[in-house]
């Protein structure tokens, strides 16, 4: 990564962090090793990560343009997931364990970050949907899915079962 002063400070959290799983969870979270730090992701992904590995995966564009406030949420977001499979493996990842964990460590367990996406370049914009309905409710169909359907698909409502139908655009 570039911004070293970024770097170091995503280490410096990532250490306070272990720290406080340690104290809160002596038994399962002691001694941990600092896990593998990685900035590999790209788009709107801000972190991921890598509990069988021991490694977190950042988005160091959105690092960049977010500094603290990325460290704070983002950092805080991954290493709880990796403490949460350490303390119940089984948990779904954003689960009643990571919940309590991003408490304890004094952040919102937000699943979805809000970051601001102007200063990246290269995004994709989002695809066109097309308007379809059951006999229960209204469908957005992908561009792939409306083709299909033209050429004679059938595509049915997981809820009601019934044939989705394009809605008439008058």
């Amino acid at each position: 990564m570039e911004n070293i002063p970024l770097h170091d400070k995503v280490i410096c959290r990532s250490r306070e962090l272990l720290v406080i799983s340690g104290r809160l969870w002596p038994e399962k979270c002691g001694r941990l090793r600092m896990p593998g730090i990685r900035y590999t992701l790209r788009g709107k992904a801000a972190g991921r990560a890598w509990p069988q590995k021991w490694e977190i995966s950042l988005n160091p564009r959105l690092a960049e343009l977010n500094g603290d406030r990325f460290i704070m949420e983002t950092v805080t977001h991954e290493i709880a997931h990796l403490i949460a499979f350490r303390l119940n493996p089984k948990d779904r990842p954003h689960g009643r364990t990571w919940e309590s964990i991003m408490l304890a460590f004094g952040q919102e367990p937000k699943r979805l970050h809000d970051y601001d996406f102007s200063g990246i370049a290269g995004l994709r914009t989002p695809r066109q949907r097309y308007a379809y309905a059951c006999d229960c409710r209204g469908h957005q169909i992908t561009a792939i899915r409306h083709n299909r359907i033209l050429r004679g698909a059938e595509y049915r409502c997981m809820i009601c079962r019934s044939v989705i139908r394009p809605v008439n655009q008058s």
